[in-house]
């Protein structure tokens, strides 16, 4: 295999697995991100093993396709992962605000009666 096959193979093994995790991401599938996880950094551990040297074949249309690909998953989960972020917080928050939890995660004793949380439960 060429270096340049090696370098389109494993650009093209890193954006599959980017779009893995772009899905989970768009999802929320908690199960799906983790298994995603694991095939991206499979994908790139084996793509940065492989040292390939650097010659004009680099920059073959096949390559630049692949890393092009690869650069837009990488935008996807980053938009998406903070997209999933605001949403979650949001939803702590509201969750907080809902139980009458202070910002420590007790509920303040106006809430309970003035007595503990264990006396009315």
């Amino acid at each position: 295999m060429s270096d340049a096959s090696v370098l389109t193979d494993g650009a093209s093994r890193v954006a599959d697995a980017l779009d893995g995790v772009a899905q989970a991401l768009a999802g929320a599938w908690l199960d799906g991100l983790v298994a995603a996880e694991r095939d991206l950094s499979a994908a790139f551990a084996s793509w940065v093993a492989r040292p390939a040297s650097r010659s004009a074949d680099e920059a073959s249309p096949l390559l630049r396709r692949e890393l092009t690909r690869l650069r837009a998953n990488l935008e996807r989960c980053r938009r998406l992962g903070a997209a999933l972020d605001t949403v979650a917080q949001a939803s702590i928050a509201v969750h907080i605000l809902a139980r009458g939890y202070d910002s420590r995660g007790t509920l303040p004793q106006a809430a309970c009666g003035g007595t503990s949380w264990e006396a009315n439960a």
